[in-house]
């Protein structure tokens, strides 16, 4: 009875079913058929070629990766817990916008709380393992993002212990050598494989951090997986490069034999023997050939004739193609080519050492940061928060007039407000934490006398 009084209350159509789990369809597509054993690898192999010929075989590719990262190297990284308003921060740390990056600054010191030395997150970072400091780390990651398109970074975690599953050390793999492990539709990427000669070991997905750039290859093997190396879309300019390189490396070397004398006579029996030949050689050397020799007449008693059969760099016009190749290179990654230029002005290279930063390193930063912060958040808390400090670049120093003009003579901000703008140390005086007002400033009603207006002489 029980039972048939409990079913008479109860609605069938609002019964709840189980529910099958939600699909994503464009996993559904990509990764459905992938198994546990599929491995997915680098698509066209490339990545060796653009570290053989590219950065290892290039001067001038090396060159722009090379000051790419010893610049961004030098950034200073600090480890903070993040607040409610760290937002505002983080807004304006990237801007373009100088004043806004200046705000920055005040930004963080009021909504970033400072760990202490010995948190564990503030060692990791000051040293990732036994082998690196930070600064070396940093130039590995950004040396590899620069030439592959992509960045492994293995976490080293105790299996057990106080520090179990948090991050202890950590390595930059080499991306040539490093294979993502198919998972299924609901984890496409299970996790990485580091392939060098017979050792075949998966490491969990939640122990590599990947950083890429942008892959539009889209396939059924997880091309997209993979980040796009620069040099993918100047290979044919990087290979015309290196050609022109050796071509001028084989002139120079060929560089004595530079024609034939022959004699200007159509009857062979004017042409001189082996023995003939030979003493037209010593001459030529003797009296044509060699520093002393340079501009000078030399007289014939026989009709000859010079053919060229060497040619030299600028008439094979090698150095205008070096030249439009150093335009093409340096745009793969944004760099200007006038920092590659002897001739150049200092107002010119000093424009281009400020977009070096602001165009190329600073975004590359906020990208390792945000995946840093992110990573480290997963094994530690989600309030660490890592931070380069890119203020500290030379290139980006605020104009202290511009700030004080801007900021210094406003009754809203402190002299200690305006001190952290500029990056300065607070002042212990009590007086910088006071707002100042200017004494010839008066409430509107006191400027009226607290007398009515009389507007009869404004009526027509």
């Amino acid at each position: 009875m029980l039972l048939k009084a409990l079913r008479s209350y109860i609605n069938p159509a609002v019964i709840s079913t189980p529910q099958k789990p939600d699909v994503n369809l464009l996993n559904q597509i990509l990764y459905g058929q992938f198994t546990a054993s599929t491995l997915v690898v680098w698509y066209d192999s490339n990545q060796q070629t653009f570290i053989d010929k590219g950065y290892k075989g290039n001067a001038l590719v090396y060159s722009i990766i090379r000051k790419i990262a010893e610049k961004g190297k030098q950034c200073p990284t600090y480890v903070y817990k993040e607040t409610e308003a760290a937002k505002k921060y983080k807004g304006g740390k990237y801007s373009a916008k100088e004043l806004n990056r200046v705000q920055s600054i005040a930004f963080r010191k009021k909504e970033l709380q400072d760990v202490s030395y010995s948190d564990p997150v503030n060692q990791l970072i000051k040293n990732p393992n036994p082998m690196q400091t930070w600064a070396e780390f940093l130039d590995s990651m950004l040396t590899w993002y620069n030439t592959s398109g992509e960045i492994f970074v293995y976490g080293f975690q105790p299996t057990d212990g106080l520090n179990k599953g948090k991050i202890k050390e950590m390595y930059v793999m080499p991306s040539n050598y490093v294979e993502i492990v198919a998972g299924n539709l609901f984890e496409p990427v299970r996790g990485y494989k580091l392939i060098i000669g017979d050792q075949n070991i998966e490491i969990p997905a939640s122990q590599v951090l990947h950083i890429k750039t942008t892959n539009l290859t889209w396939d059924l093997n997880g091309a997209q997986l993979r980040g796009m190396p620069p040099l993918l879309a100047g290979i044919t300019t990087l290979q015309a490069n290196n050609e022109a390189t050796e071509a001028k490396q084989r002139t120079f070397q060929n560089g004595g034999a530079k024609g034939i004398i022959s004699p200007n006579v159509p009857n062979p029996e004017f042409w001189p023997s082996p023995e003939q030949r030979a003493k037209m050689d010593e001459r030529i050397d003797e009296r044509i050939n060699g520093s002393k020799n340079l501009n000078k007449i030399v007289a014939s008693s026989i009709p000859l004739r010079y053919d060229a059969i060497g040619l030299s760099p600028v008439a094979m016009d090698i150095i205008n193609s070096q030249n439009m190749d150093l335009q093409t290179l340096c745009g793969l990654w944004g760099v200007n080519p006038v920092l590659f230029t002897s001739n150049a002005t200092y107002a010119n290279l000093e424009g281009a050492q400020k977009a070096l930063v602001t165009d190329v390193i600073m975004p590359q930063l906020q990208m390792i940061e945000e995946k840093f912060t992110e990573w480290i958040g997963h094994s530690y808390g989600m309030d660490y928060v890592i931070d380069f400090d890119i203020s500290s670049f030379s290139e980006l120093q605020p104009d202290v007039q511009v700030i004080l003009d801007t900021y210094g003579k406003s009754p809203y901000f402190t002299g200690n407000e305006v001190r952290s703008l500029l990056n300065w140390h607070a002042s212990e005086d009590p007086a910088m934490d006071v707002h100042w007002i200017p004494s010839n400033v008066i409430p509107s009603d006191e400027a009226l006398g607290n007398a009515a207006t009389d507007f009869s002489d404004f009526q027509a």
